[in-house]
This record gives structure tokens, sequence and C-alpha cells, in this order.
């Protein structure tokens, strides 16, 4: 006799569980500030299950990390792609603030805090290939001077970033918000502006929201 019942869905593998812990701390959290307890508490396992498959907090914050740069740069990929002129810039702005995958300016400040010199060669150049390397094709293709390119790329990131809830951007949600931030940063471009610097407790400074 055909059984007729629905197949049960498939559960979630302990990875799994540790993965999505993981993207919801680390996304809006520093690496300091996210504990292995905390990732244990959020998907309700235990310390082996996280030694296991990822064999340390260093290890299941760059699997988060790569996969979170990898999605971001799609999107980075897509605004690009599928728009035109100041269009792009708004693509771009909500790629990176529309349900944000990840805070770059937070994960900009931990690389350099990890341990194994793999682990930041492998961040770091996972943020260039996927996230500035875009920007910077497209820059060009725009006529700006192939100088300044790599310097204008990470401006427009870092001050686009500004617009995340965590740096107060709230205002900046909906169309209306994110255009007005955009035009913002592409007047301090044309107006000469420096990149932002961050200070060291963290917050960026130049060329910020107001």
């Amino acid at each position: 006799m055909r059984n007729n019942q629905e197949p049960s869905e498939r559960p979630v593998s302990g990875r799994d569980r540790l993965a999505l812990a993981a993207q919801k701390l680390f996304r809006s959290e520093s690496y300091g500030a996210v504990s292995i307890s905390c990732i244990l508490e959020e998907c309700g396992l235990k310390a082996p299950a996280l030694y296991h498959h990822f064999g340390d907090k260093e290890g299941i914050y760059l699997s988060w990390g790569l996969h979170a740069i990898k999605q971001l740069g799609d999107r980075i990929d897509r605004a690009i792609t599928q728009n035109t002129g100041r269009d792009t810039a708004y693509a771009i702005a909500e790629g990176l603030l529309k349900e944000p995958l990840l805070d770059i300016l937070i994960m900009e400040r931990d690389i350099p805090k990890l341990q194994r010199p793999a682990s930041r060669n492998q961040m770091q150049r996972a943020l260039e290939v996927s996230v500035y390397k875009p920007i910077e094709t497209w820059l060009i293709a725009n006529r700006s001077p192939k100088s300044e390119v790599p310097r204008l790329a990470r401006y427009i990131v870092h001050s686009l970033s500004l617009g995340l809830p965590v740096y107060g951007g709230d205002q900046f949600k909906g169309s209306e918000g994110t255009q007005w931030l955009v035009e913002r940063v592409f007047s301090r471009i044309a107006a000469g502006s420096p990149s932002p610097q961050a200070s060291p407790d963290g917050k960026v400074s130049g060329p910020c929201p107001t």
C-alpha cells in the first residue's frame, strides 16, 4: 500500500546549528564579544560538537566570515551588473545595509586579532576579492583615477556601513534614507574628503552622516 504521508523535514545537523548561531552572533558583534559559551547557548549544543566541526572559536569565526563575505560579494556583484549610474551606488548601499550580513568595520578590526596567520590572510583576501575589487572595477569604468580607486572603494564601503543601526543608522531605513546617505557619501567624494579612519575604540571618524 502506497504511503501518502509527506516526508518529514530533514533535521538540522549539529554543524548547521552551530553555523546559524555563529551567523546570528558574529554579524553584529565583535570576535572578542562572542564567546564559545554564547555560541553553544544559542544553538543548544555542547562544546565537543563545536570542536568536532570547527576545531575552535577561530575556526567557526573563519567559516562564518568567509561565507558572509562571499554572500556580500554576490550582492555587490548584482548591484553592479544589474544597475547603471547612481542606481548602482544605491544598490551597493542596500547590499550593505538591508538585512546586513556583517559589519565590515567590526570585521576589519577583528581580523588582525586572529591568532593564525592563515586565518588572517584568508579573511583579508576574501574581503579584497569579493567586496573591494568589484567596486574598484566599477569606479574605474566610471573614470575614477586609478591611483585613487583603492582608497575610494574603501571610503565608500566604510562610509555606507555607518548606516548600520549600531552607528545610529536607523535614520537611514527605507529607500529615502538610503538615497540620502548615498548622496552624502558621494558628495564628500566629489569634495575630495579623506577616507574615514577607525579610532582605538572602534568608532569611525571622518566623513560621517549627520
